[in-house]
């Protein structure tokens, strides 16, 4: 009998996954603690990066997450049953994707607003000198809301900088230039465009 109890109290942790870091390298600590290939992810922990650091984690909720050098990003609220996921990017940049065959939520929040979306991919970066934030999507589109409580939508292939309130969207094809890949077996997974050393005006910039 106590067998059987024992069994009923830790189904609930086998059905819900954590997430698996596919790919580490550099400088990158969860928690404080140097993760490798296969480190499990849960709620609440806090991925850091250096300026050497690079990591892509997979969760069970369908969302994916490439964090850049010098970020940092806490896993605000993690829930596989109920295939969602918040993010919260404390510094620095990073990638995001849901999964479009996994109907699940997957929100980034960060002080000047939060970005809302099911089924699609999209980066998000603190500017030079953390005033405010810019965001583009790569596939589908994205639901910003700032602190003024106004929600934009931004499509594919479109931009925004929130601050104080949220910038007009608009189309900028050098945002392809990104390095958008979220999986090892595709090659380099580095981003090279340098969107912090050219961050004073984001929605102009030509990397053509």
């Amino acid at each position: 009998m106590k067998l059987l109890i024992l069994l009923f109290l830790f189904l609930p942790s086998l059905s819900f996954a954590s997430g698996k870091v596919l790919f580490v390298k550099g400088n990158v600590m969860i928690n404080k603690l140097k993760p490798k290939k296969g480190s499990t992810v849960k709620e609440g922990d806090i991925i850091s990066t250096t300026k050497d650091g690079l990591i892509l984690v997979k969760f069970a909720s369908g969302s994916t997450l490439k964090v850049n050098k010098e970020s940092e990003v806490k896993v605000q609220l993690y829930k596989p049953e109920n295939k969602s996921t918040l993010f919260t990017l404390i510094k620095g940049s990073g990638f995001f994707r849901q999964d479009p065959k996994v109907k699940g939520k997957l929100n980034v929040k960060t002080r000047f607003g939060a970005m809302g979306v099911r089924g699609t991919q999209f980066f998000v970066s603190y500017g030079a000198q953390k005033k405010d934030v810019f965001m583009c999507v790569n596939k589908g589109s994205v639901w910003v809301k700032d602190k003024t409580k106004k929600v934009t939508a931004v499509n594919e292939g479109e931009g925004v900088v929130v601050g104080k309130s949220t910038s007009k969207p608009q189309f900028l094809p050098w945002t392809k230039n990104l390095n958008w890949r979220l999986d090892p077996n595709e090659g380099n997974l580095e981003n090279s465009a340098k969107i912090e050393e050219s961050y004073k005006n984001p929605l102009r910039q030509d990397y053509d």
